[in-house]
């Protein structure tokens, strides 16, 4: 490539936290969907590298915080200390802004650089307005979700969640009951990890949300009003779930509308149980 062992590093630590390469007994090997990169032609990288991008936490967050007004600056030093990224601010804000430049995740206007989707307000009301076309990109979605969770629970959840909340994202208006079968698990996972953390005995013997969480409200963990949240999300997962209600013997069928409430009551929740056990805050 004609560059030396310094830009040869920082490609390969790029590239092993965006998941292009990964990492085997001090050997470096190009993932499978890595390969993409690779056999595409010039025109077609950047959004294939978009596709990695778009998966890369503090990238989300960085969006995230343009989208609210932050400047490239003020995002950097941020996600800098969200994430405890041990490169200063300039190499992180170089990095990004290059980035997002290259895969069109960031758009350079007259009045500066912007995140190519709606406010948090309009993103909201699209979501409401249009089932469809608010979600048709895993990047609007993943910035969706950091915005209603907040930077550092989204930073914590795990990467399996995010991607259940986005599957969860991209079917409420196609296939509501895959839609809500998703944010429930998604949702199970999030209480689990919460009953893990803090020790609570009997973890693993609890099944469903609503055991979860009259275990985590016992334990003074959550207040009733968040116990009483996570059971409406329960009723909303069952009813996806076990499709027959067993009083009546009849199926449940999930409205469109209604996955997305499952979709949104849920992510508020878990803002809403994040500001509490680590901040001591009661928010809706």
């Amino acid at each position: 490539m004609g560059k030396g062992t310094r830009t040869a590093q920082r490609v390969v630590t790029a590239g092993t936290q965006l998941r292009i390469f990964t990492e085997d007994g001090g050997k470096y090997k190009v993932t499978h969907e890595g390969a993409d990169l690779a056999k595409a032609n010039q025109e077609q990288r950047p959004a294939i590298f978009k596709k990695f991008l778009v998966r890369y936490d503090p990238f989300i967050i960085f969006g995230m915080l343009v989208l609210k007004k932050n400047s490239l600056e003020e995002a950097a030093r941020k996600v800098k200390v969200i994430y405890t990224i041990p490169d200063d601010e300039s190499t992180i804000l170089q990095a990004f802004r290059s980035w997002g430049i290259y895969s069109e995740a960031l758009q350079k206007t007259k009045e500066g650089y912007i995140v190519g989707v709606p406010n948090e307000d309009e993103l909201l009301a699209q979501y409401i307005r249009d089932l469809v076309q608010a979600v048709q990109s895993e990047y609007t979605a993943r910035l969706f979700v950091s915005s209603k969770v907040r930077e550092y629970a989204f930073r914590d959840l795990g990467e399996e969640e995010k991607v259940q909340i986005v599957d969860a994202l991209m079917h409420f208006g196609t296939d509501g009951e895959k839609a809500v079968h998703q944010i429930g698990k998604a949702f199970e996972s999030f209480l689990r990890k919460l009953a893990t953390d803090k020790q609570l005995p009997g973890v693993s013997n609890a099944t469903g949300i609503g055991p979860l969480a009259s275990d985590l409200k016992r334990a003074k963990i959550i207040v009733e009003q968040q116990k009483k949240l996570c059971e409406t999300v329960a009723a909303y997962r069952n009813a996806a779930d076990h499709g027959i209600d067993k009083d009546v013997m009849k199926h449940w069928k999930i409205e469109e509308d209604a996955s997305l409430e499952a979709i949104l009551l849920a992510l508020t929740t878990i803002r809403s149980i994040y500001a509490y056990v680590e901040k001591d805050e009661l928010i809706l």
